[in-house]
């Protein structure tokens, strides 16, 4: 594990992948942009992305009935 200061001067402890611990909270890089995401953000997109998935199955189903 790699240990080090941020620009804040918290101590960022890198973990395997891409999360990490800042200020004592993990948080997961995403994207391509390796922007820092909560888990309570992360719970919230995973939910967003899961609800966008049946409806856009659902779309497709209804279009297939056509």
């Amino acid at each position: 594990m790699d240990k080090r200061k941020n620009n804040n001067n918290d101590a960022v402890e890198n973990l395997s992948g891409d999360i990490e611990v800042r200020n004592g909270m993990e948080v997961y890089c995403i994207g391509l942009e390796n922007i820092p995401v909560t888990n309570a953000e992360l719970d919230v997109l995973e939910t967003y992305a899961s609800d966008l998935i049946r409806i856009l199955v659902t779309e497709h189903m209804n279009k297939q009935r056509e």
